[in-house]
């Protein structure tokens, strides 16, 4: 897809109206296994392995907080493999939505705008945490 570039004056980018503010949604069954599958040749191609530690500590229906360091283009693909089939919503950067929002969203992805301060991210991070996976306070 390429992406159509336009000058305009400031006043008319300023009367550009913005996309509106969506909450994150939780995945199904159905996109968690899609994703899985589908990154299974890109992971095998890259020779992807990994292990795990004391998983089973975590019950099924637990929600978690799971901390990645970005490191490279298939962090999606990795985590949707590692953690299947638990459900998860990970923080993409907002131009990864371009031309796929609704798929990006359906995958459990929650958009984020780059170089600024985003507290929405911040909310939809605490929206998913505890009406998604209905996170308990204490």
């Amino acid at each position: 897809m390429k992406i159509k570039n336009r000058n305009l004056p400031y006043d008319d980018v300023l009367a550009i109206p913005r996309e509106p503010h969506l909450l994150p949604k939780r995945p199904t069954m159905f996109f968690r296994t899609l994703l899985k599958t589908l990154s299974a040749p890109e992971l095998r191609t890259v020779d992807f392995t990994y292990t795990t530690k004391d998983m089973e500590r975590l019950g099924p229906d637990e929600p978690a907080l799971i901390l990645m360091n970005h490191s490279s283009f298939i962090d999606l693909k990795i985590a949707a493999t590692i953690l299947y089939p638990r459900p998860f919503n990970i923080v993409c950067t907002s131009d990864g939505f371009v031309g796929k929002r609704g798929l990006m969203r359906s995958l459990g992805c929650i958009p984020t705008k780059k170089f600024i301060l985003d507290t929405t991210l911040v909310r939809d991070m605490r929206y998913a945490a505890e009406e998604l996976f209905k996170l308990r306070r204490r």
